[in-house]
């Protein structure tokens, strides 16, 4: 079952930095762009040690591993200048609140020291969200932390080398709780004026609490502790932690004196219960670089999928519900895409896509959320394709991870998504 501890968190000084100009969005949100922007507009930004290199490098495989190293240097250089400030062992109480297309909306979660577990399904090349854990598991135990969804190696192999560098969580991931009622324990807690109040660039309001170690910390613990927690958002950083942890164990002298790292048994996370209207679930498009045949790209799809045109200039994502379709992009205008029927029930968008670009060939992918910036990329001659898609249902997300499978990689967007730079988690001595 889930066990979340109070850790020595390390904040941002108030008297050295402005907390809200360091602070960022997650590092695989942003572009080259957004990521010199937040440099440009405070010293101390947080992206200086979690996003060394520009994303645009980190994609092509060609991060140099000095970088890594002075992100490190840097982080603890900032601590040694108190810039970075610790706090005692605390827990840290979150809340987000934003404009949705349907109203105002709110959700409070906790951030604390989550223990890993262990991986129930091994990754692996297969997209299949069928895949299962070799030797024959029927599943993961309930202690795990739940994935639902395989991770691409390259940003995971990005994030061990700064973790290895820097010895810390930058940025929590972000899991859910069935616990009924844990979001009102949690406001019960968040008394008084918080320790940081902040807008992020996206125009989300972020409020955070300090709760000392003691009976608060205990109930919250005490609340998570019946129920495991599905991953919602930062699998690639679950993954990463894991294999850091493991890379500790087989290290020789460990072996020898019986001495693990407590920090790297945990992970800064971020627990929200898991409440219709908490959270926003978005599906992530594929943009195709390159189209395998020489056909156009709407006469490969149209062997899998019936397609049907579409004459308007309204955006494709809010039609996609009604009319059980996913969205088809390409030179040659824009379609509707309705799987051919005899697919499972449980199928959802970016399983049936993963099994049409096996089909065809498609190889060249590259992931977004947002459909203007796919369209654009396909008008302006840079992709040859979009194809939008539909989220996974919470229902289908938790049938997933509860049966020990996962979904191919980049099929949800989970959003908002908490700032990189409020907690950060030091794995020595927590």
């Amino acid at each position: 079952m889930a066990d979340l501890a109070p850790f020595s968190g390390f904040r941002f000084n108030p008297g050295v930095v402005d907390v809200a100009a360091a602070s960022a969005p997650p590092y695989d949100v942003l572009d080259d762009d957004a990521r010199q922007a937040l440099l440009g507009r405070c010293d101390h930004s947080v992206v200086v040690i979690d996003l060394p290199v520009p994303p645009s490098v980190t994609a092509a495989g060609h991060s140099p591993p000095e970088v890594y190293a002075e992100a490190g240097a840097t982080l603890r250089r900032w601590i040694d200048q108190g810039v970075l400030i610790a706090d005692s062992p605390s827990l840290y109480v979150h809340r987000m609140r934003w404009t949705a297309f349907d109203g105002q909306r709110s959700t409070i979660g906790v951030m604390g020291a989550l223990a890993l577990g262990e991986d129930p399904v091994p990754e692996g090349p297969s997209p299949d969200a069928t895949t299962t854990a070799s030797g024959g598991s029927t599943g993961p135990s309930p202690a795990d932390v739940l994935p639902h969804e395989h991770t691409t190696p390259k940003a995971s192999s990005d994030r061990l080398e700064l973790m290895r560098a820097t010895d810390a969580n930058l940025s929590p991931i972000w899991v859910v709780t069935p616990a009924t009622g844990f979001s009102d324990l949690l406001t019960s807690v968040a008394l008084g004026p918080p320790v940081v109040a902040l807008t992020s660039a996206d125009g989300v309001h972020h409020d955070l609490w300090v709760v000392p170690e003691g009976p608060q910390c205990a109930a919250i613990g005490a609340a998570l502790a019946d129920h495991p927690v599905v991953v919602a958002d930062g699998h690639h950083r679950l993954q990463t932690a894991r294999r850091h942890r493991q890379e500790l164990r087989d290290r020789q002298e460990l072996r020898e004196s019986h001495r693990e790292s407590v920090g790297a048994d945990r992970i800064l996370a971020l627990v929200t219960e898991l409440v219709d209207g908490t959270v926003e679930i978005e599906g992530i498009h594929r943009l195709v670089t390159s189209w395998p045949t020489d056909a156009e790209p709407s006469a490969d799809m149209a062997t899998l999928f019936d397609l049907t045109p579409v004459t308007h200039d309204d955006p494709l994502v809010p039609c996609l519900a009604a009319a059980d379709s996913l969205g088809l992009v390409t030179a040659s205008g824009r379609w509707l895409a309705r799987p051919h029927r005899g697919g499972a029930a449980a199928d959802f968008d970016s399983q049936r896509l993963a099994a049409a670009f096996d089909s065809i060939g498609v190889t060249e992918v590259v992931f977004h959320h947002d459909e203007a910036h796919v369209t654009t990329m396909v008008r302006s001659g840079q992709a040859v394709a979009a194809i939008l898609v539909r989220p996974p249902t919470v229902d289908q997300i938790l049938a997933v991870a509860h049966g020990g499978q996962r979904m191919p990689p980049k099929s949800t967007f989970f959003a908002p998504k908490p700032c990189t730079g409020m907690v950060i988690r030091m794995l020595e001595g927590s």
